[in-house]
């Protein structure tokens, strides 16, 4: 059984649950159903729009600050009895943990350095592209905890925008078994998983379950964006907030409501020409910035369906359109540990989980020459901290944002809202979606399956005017998914087909 065959077989054994109760992330932003368009003919209202929709989902975070006034309590008297705090997530929560773990490295002195362990489903090798092998099997999820020193005493906190993922599922069961009561952070309503799961742990009593739901996604189903803000903020407020979190988060809301993004007008119409142009970006940044930059490229690929960071040991190398460069560092274990701002982890359970294959993803300043080689021309795009501002640069055109008055967390929230702002535009305004729904996402997983049948449904009841069940679109989706090559949409081939085929 291939690959996609076993996929389809998983997810029909699942279907039930996508067709009956949808989650609240996976439903479209009525605020950006022109965004599309706008990308194209009016970046500026683009960039506001999406600057909207991010200050209310912040702004919807102040309506959880007593829940996350509990979360410090309880994360303070975890450190007190000596004991320590692990953050898990999968995919953009998991980098989220392995960054919330980086900034409490840099803030605080060496004997508290470990006191805060970030884990990423599948390890620091997921950090590039998720492995979904981990992400869907529950006892991977046990099996990593217990690797990582998880004992009696310490606090668990798992990080998922769905909700559903069986590894953190399974992680936080354990957890609730062996030590202090874990906390279960998603951005859904506990009403749609008790739907969708029977056996979920937000009905363990065991479990402190928050559900921190800030609304639709601006890109439908990119819970890259507003999702992970509010886990990041849902997170890092409890972890590094000394004084109020409310007026705190506050402040943040006021700052963004405040500030003035539309710079990034030129070096989004940059980017997005120099890829029409086929030619690539290296993303150049420094340690503070470092994951911040990654996550938002990396996960580019399963967004968008683009071909993904390059590993310096396949053969075949195919290259993404941008990548990670850190031109400071000399060689590949200096960008990581650059990167991590600690000694890399990996679990070694299989080549994709090695050492050596993460080593593969190079980093450093040689990486100028390798790209040079075979994905030329390569042009440099600047994120640095220059004096009190970030500063975002591309082929003559600069965006500087004064960030002195913010935190380090707030300071990587801010950039991190730059950045997804700047790359959904970029492809925007080269087509890879229509109106605000991610055409070009690429079914890796039943969840996104179920993502692209809705897409679907929708696209042909606007072209065509029919509605047709959901089991007769899945199949039409099925097939092409067969034949789905990088950079193409599954969802526009398959409404192409239908149409074609039965809506004569």
């Amino acid at each position: 059984m291939t690959d996609i065959e076993n996929r389809i077989k998983v997810f029909l054994e699942q279907q039930g649950k996508f067709c009956n109760h949808p989650l609240q992330t996976e439903l479209p932003n009525s605020e950006t159903y022109e965004l599309s368009t706008l990308a194209k003919t009016d970046l500026i209202k683009a960039i506001k729009t999406l600057q909207n929709v991010d200050i209310k989902a912040v702004n919807k975070m102040l309506d959880y600050v007593p829940q996350l006034e509990e979360l410090r309590k309880q994360i303070n008297k975890t450190f007190k009895s000596g004991n320590r705090v692990y953050l898990c997530g999968c995919g953009a929560s998991g980098r989220l943990a392995v960054l919330l773990e980086y900034l409490w490295r840099q803030s605080f002195p060496d004997d508290k350095k470990e006191n805060v362990i970030g884990l990423l489903a599948a390890g620091d090798s997921a950090m590039i592209k998720s492995l979904e092998g981990f992400e869907d099997h529950g006892s991977l999820g046990v099996k990593q905890l217990i690797k990582a020193g998880f004992q009696d005493g310490d606090l668990l906190i798992s990080a998922s925008a769905s909700g559903e993922s069986p590894f953190l599922l399974s992680a936080t069961e354990y957890a609730s078994k062996t030590s202090t009561k874990p906390w279960f952070l998603h951005c859904n309503t506990n009403k749609a998983l008790k739907g969708r799961m029977k056996n979920h742990v937000i009905y363990n009593q065991n479990v402190i379950s928050l559900s921190l739901y800030v609304g639709q996604m601006a890109l439908t189903g990119s819970t890259r964006m507003q999702a992970t803000t509010a886990l990041m903020l849902g997170i890092g407020l409890p972890l590094f907030c000394n004084g109020s979190i409310e007026k705190e988060l506050g402040f943040f809301v006021s700052f963004i409501k405040n500030t003035d993004i539309s710079p990034l007008k030129d070096i989004i119409v940059n980017e997005a020409h120099a890829y029409e142009n086929h030619e690539y970006v290296l993303y150049d940044t420094d340690s503070r910035y470092g994951i911040t930059v990654l996550t938002d490229t990396t996960e580019r690929a399963p967004t968008f369906n683009l071909v993904p960071f390059e590993n310096q040991l396949d053969e075949d190398k195919k290259p993404s359109w941008c990548y990670l460069l850190f031109s400071e560092a000399e060689d590949v274990e200096e960008a990581w540990k650059m990167l991590l701002g600690r000694p890399v982890r990996t679990l070694n359970w299989n080549f994709e989980t090695s050492f050596k294959r993460l080593l593969g993803f190079d980093f450093s300043r040689s990486i100028i020459e390798l790209r040079n080689s075979y994905a030329a021309p390569s042009h440099i795009l600047s994120i640095k901290k220059i004096e009190n501002a970030i500063e975002i640069a591309f082929q003559g055109k600069i965006a500087s944002f004064n960030v002195s008055e913010l935190t380090p967390l707030f300071e990587q929230l801010f950039l991190k809202l730059l950045l997804n702002t700047a790359s959904t535009l970029v492809l925007g305004r080269l087509g890879f979606f229509e109106g605000n729904l991610m055409t070009s996402l690429y079914p890796s997983n039943s969840k996104l399956i179920d993502r692209a049948i809705r897409y679907i449904d929708f696209m042909v009841n606007v072209k065509s005017g029919r509605k047709l069940q959901y089991d007769v679109i899945a199949n039409y989706m099925f097939e092409e998914l067969k034949k789905i090559k990088p950079n193409e949409s599954i969802v526009n081939k398959t409404v192409a087909k239908i149409v074609k085929t039965c809506c004569k």
